[in-house]
């Protein structure tokens, strides 16, 4: 931290521009999520001389960050232009932050407590608070008070937007409650809007831990990378690209798109089918304690069905292209052999059958011309990149909203940068990382109590349930690819030397030929070729039947070579069975934990997040193989 000490002056609350300027509509067909934005304050108002002006600083702050997010809920920019909803995350452990004044604006407090003895003291401190307004209560250990508060200011600064702060600068202000909290904003780039209680009128902006005098600027810079996909040049291409995430599709599909899972049903595995994740199911009930987020979890049930059959689809266009680029070669080889033997092999052959293989011939030069034209018109389209950009993309999606699915009932934070190493590839203000907060933030924050049993057994029923699902698919996937990669492999292996045995037998038959009296031994065809008639003896037949393996084998070979390569199904199977061995790992810390009576949301969370960090960081995973595999390669 290099928090330095700010200037003491005056720094005015500028009046809200209307920065979210409306762009042109996009017809969205999925339900747009609400805007949500989420503060946690913290702070002690009693430490203040003047009330009344920390009360009006206050309320400034509360109105100008409403007045600023307000023109962003607009559907090109994702949110359904209906509801704004602001919630405060508010703990007495971290001050008694006025809250009055933010529920007259029309924000929503959380009272956050980190145990139910906790909350007995909430009770006797402040009666009002608990009738009033919703209760998180964990069930952290009561007697680490450190710990707890420690884990109490994570959890909120993971689920908040944005901190605002009574606080005078220093870190042992208010015994280093508010320092936990400053410190946590800063390591995770949440802004802090502060304001010292004993100089109300002078207001500070916290980022990236260096604080300087606050400018509405600094705050709407912010919202524009948060809420409104970058500056106002950038929102025109990036609100149609978020709007492809709403209405995924391959666009042009390719009449080839089906190439790659017909070509996955040719090597069927012994093991059992995939299994469905019943968690991903609309008609899946949450347990009685979690009823109040069930809304929440049928629109991610949804929104994650939508992704993974849009990552599905451009998986398959992309991968059926690059399989198709492995093949044409190929093909290209098969035609002009057409051409080059049509007659000599061919005609002698099939001599009893009226063909006119001059034509043939002819056709097989045109359609060897056609496939080397497919090669290059193929290596250098982009429509493939685009295939690759959105099934990454798509799948990211899909893999973050499994992972919101199974954890935001128990309000376990899943957006968290340091957890996916793809997400940090992206810009701050990408399409992908803005649907996906605006997904998870409106299905992140219920009412809750962790303290009942019901909440445990569930949490860890529906845990092991979604790592046996994902250890049974990674398996089958695994086992299916080892056994493409070892099958083309083998074949490719087998077709390589048996080419090179063909060409040297070819040299030796040309060396010896002269001597062997062929035309005594293979009888000589004749036939027509329309109404011209031709005769192939055997020799010519032979010497060209040699020619064409040889020039033919080795073309199988490559292809195969290709195929395996492009692809990648070895690392592919390699990739599959790590991830098995380290979702087993997780199952074994599940289970134990299960067993352990004393089990807290921090045992919840730490696990929770293991698994997130795996199955949301394997994206990367996927983008650095997939990016190497280029069409042109071959």
């Amino acid at each position: 931290m290099n928090l330095q000490s700010p200037p003491q002056q005056q720094v005015p609350m500028k009046q809200s521009p209307q920065r979210a300027t409306q762009i042109e509509s996009v017809s969205l067909d999925h339900p747009f999520p609400p805007l949500v934005f989420n503060l946690a304050v913290a702070g002690s108002f009693s430490t203040s001389f003047n009330h009344e002006e920390v009360i009006k600083h206050i309320t400034s702050i509360f109105a100008q960050v409403k007045n600023l997010v307000l023109p962003y809920n607009q559907n090109c920019l994702g949110f359904d232009e209906k509801t704004l909803d602001l919630k405060i995350l508010y703990s007495p452990l971290l001050g008694d932050f006025p809250l009055q004044t933010a529920v007259g604006l029309g924000y929503s407090p959380y009272c956050i407590s980190p145990s139910p003895s906790t909350t007995q003291q909430y009770q006797k401190i402040d009666p009002f608070l608990l009738d009033s307004y919703p209760l998180v209560e964990f069930d952290m250990p009561p007697t680490l008070t450190a710990k707890s508060l420690r884990e109490m200011s994570h959890w909120m600064v993971a689920q908040c937007d944005l901190v605002i702060a009574l606080w005078d600068g220093s870190e042992l202000y208010g015994e280093g409650s508010l320092w936990e909290i400053i410190r946590t904003a800063a390591e995770n780039h949440i802004p802090v809007v502060w304001l010292d209680p004993l100089h109300p009128q002078q207001v500070y902006w916290c980022q990236d831990s260096y604080s300087a005098p606050f400018k509405t600027e600094q705050l709407v810079d912010y919202l524009d990378g948060t809420l409104g996909l970058g500056s106002k040049s950038e929102r025109q291409a990036a609100a149609k690209d978020l709007a492809a995430l709403f209405q995924p599709g391959v666009k042009h599909t390719p009449f080839w798109a089906s190439f790659y899972p017909h070509f996955i049903r040719l090597f069927p595995v012994s093991s059992a089918q995939p299994t469905s994740d019943p968690n991903l199911s609309n008609s899946t009930a949450l347990p009685k304690a979690l009823q109040a987020s069930q809304k929440q979890v049928d629109y991610l049930q949804q929104s994650f069905q939508q992704a993974d059959t849009a990552a599905i689809s451009f998986n398959n266009a992309y991968r059926s292209t690059l399989l198709l680029r492995a093949i044409l070669p190929l093909l290209a080889n098969l035609a002009l052999a057409l051409g080059f033997y049509a007659k000599s092999v061919g005609g002698y052959l099939f001599f009893n059958l009226p063909l006119n293989w001059v034509w043939l011939a002819a056709a097989g030069f045109g359609m060897q011309a056609f496939f080397n034209l497919s090669i290059n018109w193929l290596s250098n389209q982009t429509d493939y990149r685009g295939w690759h950009k959105n099934f990454v993309n798509q799948r990211y999606l899909a893999e973050t909203l499994r992972m919101a699915v199974h954890f935001s009932p128990y309000n376990i934070p899943i957006i968290n940068t340091t957890i996916a190493g793809f997400e940090k590839k992206l810009p701050k203000s990408s399409p992908v990382r803005h649907r996906i907060r605006s997904i998870v933030r409106a299905a992140s924050i219920h009412p809750i109590h962790f303290e009942q049993p019901e909440i445990k057994e569930a949490f860890f029923t529906q845990f092991l349930t979604l790592l046996d699902h994902q250890i049974h698919y990674h398996k089958l996937v695994a086992s299916r690819y080892r056994k493409i990669s070892n099958i083309l492999t083998k074949t490719a292996w087998g077709l390589f030397w048996l080419g090179i045995g063909t060409v040297i037998a070819r040299a030796v038959f040309q060396a010896v030929e002269p001597s062997l009296g062929l035309n005594q031994w293979i009888a000589k065809h004749e036939f027509y070729t329309g109404a011209v008639k031709v005769a192939v003896d055997g020799k010519t037949f032979l010497a060209s039947f040699a020619n064409m393996l040889a020039m033919l084998l080795p073309g199988f070979a490559v292809t195969f070579f290709s195929i395996h390569n492009l692809i990648g199904f070895k690392d592919l199977s390699q990739r599959s069975q790590q991830m098995v061995n380290d979702l087993q790992q997780i199952k074994t810390r599940v289970i134990l934990e299960q067993s352990r009576p004393e089990s807290s949301f921090e045992d919840f969370s730490w696990l929770a997040h293991q698994a997130i960090s795996l199955m949301v960081s394997d994206t990367t995973d996927w983008y650095t193989l997939i990016s190497s595999k280029k069409i042109t390669k071959n």
